[in-house]
């Protein structure tokens, strides 16, 4: 009895470890499997044509408006051509600027040189962007100077600018002209795509047009850079619009001053009839001529005026090969300009 005791014991204990071996066999087999997080995916930089731009409002730290855009074409090496135009308004300085920049991406890394001309200087920067999704990252340090160039120091953080992502034009149906039009929707005024307008702050002023001391507002400028025609010996149009209600402003609206040419006569544009008024100026191998349309409208005196900024040809060497700047091509440009200023 004992030993068949002994037997059936062994044999329950058999059937219990079999059926523990079951239950964990089948618990193993019918649990769920555990969620893994794929990893991210990396963010690559892919050849096309990519366009960004961002907007600034002036702060008290920052008191200028910005407006940039830019565009880049990076090839299967990763080689990168593109442009950057943009405009800056502030209480000392408003001027537009534009350029060209070529480098190389490695990694999502692209640092850029910046070749571009503002009010009639050229200079290079070497630039520093990063990509990722629908943002470029500008890294800005503070420059210095190697070899005519200005680059980046790189000492402590950056500050980082941002420019959103945006659908390039198609080249196709891009439109011939862009309209400016003011805040106050007063008045508006067309001109070419590759150039940029910029609004300006309502800060009285002495300069809001040519030959004034009296005080108005600067309310628009747009600058035809060296570029729209280089090799010359052309530097800069600056076409601006302002405003002044001064009283002696009004008074010398429409009338001539010393320095005004006797060029001096009525057009109408758009409805509008304006008095045109010509002069010019020289000094240190420069020339500008300014061609001033001006009217008096809801006791405001209106100036309307573009100067076209040019360097004297003998300033150059002639191993330069700077030439004689189209002056018609860029005066009709200027005057188209003019000619679809109108009010509303």
């Amino acid at each position: 009895m004992s030993r068949l005791s002994r037997q059936g014991k062994i044999l329950v204990w058999g059937i219990i470890l079999i059926l523990i071996a079951i239950f964990v066999i089948r618990f193993y087999v019918n649990a769920p499997a555990p969620s893994v997080t794929p990893p991210p995916t990396a963010f690559t930089v892919t050849p096309g044509k990519y366009c960004f731009s961002r907007s600034q409002t002036a702060t008290e730290t920052e008191p200028y408006t910005v407006e940039e855009h830019v565009v880049l074409n990076i090839g299967a090496d990763l080689h990168v051509t593109g442009t950057k135009t943009g405009s800056q308004a502030g209480p000392d300085m408003t001027n537009g600027y534009t350029g060209t920049l070529s480098g190389t991406v490695v990694g999502t890394t692209a640092e850029l040189t910046y070749a571009y001309t503002v009010e009639g200087s050229s200079a290079k920067e070497l630039e520093v962007y990063e990509f990722s999704p629908n943002t470029l990252t500008k890294k800005r340090w503070n420059l210095t100077e190697q070899n005519k160039i200005l680059v980046p120091d790189r000492v402590g953080e950056p500050k980082l600018i941002a420019y959103t992502g945006e659908t390039c034009p198609d080249e196709a149906t891009t439109p011939d002209t862009k309209t400016f039009t003011d805040p106050a929707k007063t008045f508006s005024f067309s001109y070419p795509p590759t150039f940029t307008a910029a609004l300006l702050d309502q800060q009285q002023i002495t300069n809001w047009r040519e030959n004034t001391d009296d005080k108005g507002t600067l309310l628009a400028v747009l600058n035809i850079p060296k570029t729209f025609e280089p090799n010359t010996n052309f530097s800069d149009v600056r076409f601006t619009v302002g405003k002044s209600t001064d009283t002696n402003a009004l008074t010398n609206c429409l009338t001539t001053t010393n320095t005004d040419t006797t060029q001096k006569e009525n057009v109408v544009i758009n409805g509008t009839t304006f008095t045109k008024f010509s002069f010019s100026d020289a000094g240190a191998g420069n020339f500008y001529e300014t061609t001033s349309y001006r009217t008096i409208k809801n006791n405001e005196c209106y100036a309307v005026e573009y100067t076209i900024h040019s360097t004297n040809l003998s300033n150059y060497p002639p191993d330069q090969g700077i030439t004689a700047f189209d002056k018609t091509k860029v005066q009709t440009i200027a005057e188209g300009i003019v000619k679809s200023f109108k009010f509303f």
